[in-house]
């Protein structure tokens, strides 16, 4: 079996649209073949943002952000991770998730991490901006052999192929 993954090395758009983004990086990923479209940390809205801001732009998954690449992934049938600002469930002054979504050919939502380990140095704090996640992610089947961020603790293994 082989497969092409394609990584997007992207800068935010100067208009703020990065749903318009992951589709010209969609499109010219499925005319190279692309099978599996990856796209950066922090994504949908840029991290250095004013905080009330960053917060303001935050959504649900299964809002327009997350329902655009949706999408985008079944138009060009290409699978998708993406990374988004997910607004957090516990109310509006909670902090938001650092949220990575895999999707599908078919635009169908395959799995969810919210970000576990927040990156907090003497420089920079991202428990000032967003919740840490509280649950590692769920490996998936996909037609790349299975997939997880995370390897909750054990010993990484070759993926079948």
């Amino acid at each position: 079996m082989s497969f092409r993954i394609g990584l997007a090395q992207t800068c935010h758009p100067a208009d703020g649209d990065a749903a318009s983004l992951v589709g010209r990086y969609a499109a010219q990923a499925a005319d190279e073949g692309v099978d599996l479209l990856v796209f950066p940390e922090s994504l949908m809205s840029r991290y250095e943002l004013e905080k009330g801001a960053f917060l303001a732009q935050s959504q649900e998954i299964g809002g327009y952000f997350s329902r655009t690449v949706e999408g985008i992934a079944a138009h060009y049938g290409l699978w998708i991770v993406y990374t988004m600002n997910e607004k957090n469930p516990a109310g509006p002054d909670a902090l938001p998730f650092n949220t990575a979504v895999l999707v599908d050919a078919v635009g169908i939502r395959r799995g969810c991490y919210r970000k576990v380990h927040l990156f907090d140095t003497d420089f920079t704090r991202e428990s000032e901006r967003m919740s840490a996640g509280d649950s590692l992610f769920e490996p998936v089947s996909t037609p790349f052999g299975r997939s997880s961020p995370s390897l909750r603790g054990r010993r990484p293994r070759r993926a079948a192929m």
